[in-house]
């Protein structure tokens, strides 16, 4: 399952990863950090679909900080959407 979010500077992106690195669901997790001019792109890949109320966590957390990304085709090509 993959979660696609953009954040807008580095000190949201660098809390983003902080609580990704310290909850133990996202052990296995794979991240990938993409900086743009305007921003920062996240891709969060979890190897299985997470629990619906971790799903809601996660989301919730994300959608604090930045919001959804719906990539461009050159993106999608670079993230393997």
């Amino acid at each position: 399952m993959d979660y696609l979010y953009f954040l807008p500077n580095a000190s949201v992106t660098l809390r983003t990863i902080e609580y990704l690195r310290n909850m133990e669901h996202t052990a296995d997790a794979s991240l990938t950090v993409i900086h743009q001019i305007d921003g920062w792109i996240v891709k969060i890949h979890f190897p299985q679909a997470l629990e619906p109320k971790l799903h809601g966590n996660l989301c919730s957390f994300m959608s604090e900080l930045g919001i959804a990304y719906k990539p461009e085709m050159r993106l999608k090509m670079v993230f393997g959407v």
